[in-house]
């Protein structure tokens, strides 16, 4: 009795040690894992326009992290090559995200210098049909770029500002006046999109490499292998706009309706 008495009490007591981490492994303290930190876009410590006038834009121009101006003629030779090469809509679009996630702070200067170089084309020349042409031109590109910002960065001040903009031309230039309707304020507010913030799924492959506008980044080779020699990327296709039976013609642009 007194045996089976001795056992018991030295099971309980193994038992406890267990119980209490004595005779057992030895345990660490878990500690969360600190928050993820999230880097904001370059583009957004750049000056932007305190209101919808144009002595706003000229300002941002007078602050010291602005290019000149004369670098930016051509700011938008890869969208312009881009939309002569594409042959769908969704490439047009997702082609420009990349464009402007490449590059935020680029094209941040030049959809405001459009703007700049839009104004003092208007005020050279009397002749209405070359002031039309010349707005259809430049919301061409801005409306594309403005929409890619949107849904890229979720950022509809470039958006605001070339609805507001052209809504002040309209008048001017075209002698119709345009009203933001529910759609206009749908887009701007994205209605549309029950997620809020919800992001779209990368598309797979890239229409910049695709089209050749930018090269395609070749994979670090192993230490001690050498990399191999890239071959030139191909040409791209053209695109004859007579094969679908249409003939040169002035793009009519709508700030809410253009496809880019």
């Amino acid at each position: 009795m007194k045996l089976r008495f001795r056992k018991i009490i030295i099971y309980t007591g193994i038992a406890s040690a267990w119980l209490l981490g004595i005779g057992g492994c030895s345990t660490t303290e878990l500690k969360p894992a600190p928050a993820p930190t999230v880097a904001a876009p370059d583009y957004v410590r750049v000056p932007h326009p305190a209101g919808f006038d144009l002595t706003d834009v000229r300002a941002i121009f007078a602050s010291r992290e602005a290019p000149a101006p004369d670098t930016l003629k051509e700011c938008q030779a890869d969208f312009l090559k881009l939309k002569s090469v594409v042959r769908t809509t969704d490439e047009l679009q997702r082609g420009t995200r990349e464009l402007i996630k490449n590059d935020p702070v680029r094209y941040h200067w030049c959809f405001y210098g459009k703007i700049l170089e839009l104004e003092a084309s208007l005020k050279s020349t009397d002749y209405i049909d070359v002031r039309q042409k010349s707005v259809l031109a430049t919301y061409d590109v801005l409306v594309p770029i403005a929409k890619a910002y949107m849904k890229e960065y979720r950022d509809s001040r470039y958006l605001r500002w070339a609805i507001r903009h052209y809504r002040n031309l309209s008048e001017f230039v075209f002698f119709q006046k345009v009203n933001q309707n529910a759609r206009m304020t749908a887009e701007l507010t994205e209605m549309s999109n029950p997620f809020g913030v919800w992001r779209e799924p990368a598309s797979a492959g890239s229409v910049l490499e695709k089209y050749g506008i930018v090269q395609p980044v070749a994979p670090a080779p192993s230490p001690g292998v050498a990399a191999p020699a890239s071959a030139p990327a191909p040409a791209p296709a053209p695109v004859d706009a007579l094969s679908s039976g249409e003939g040169p013609a002035v793009p009519q642009v709508d700030p809410v309706r253009d496809p880019g």
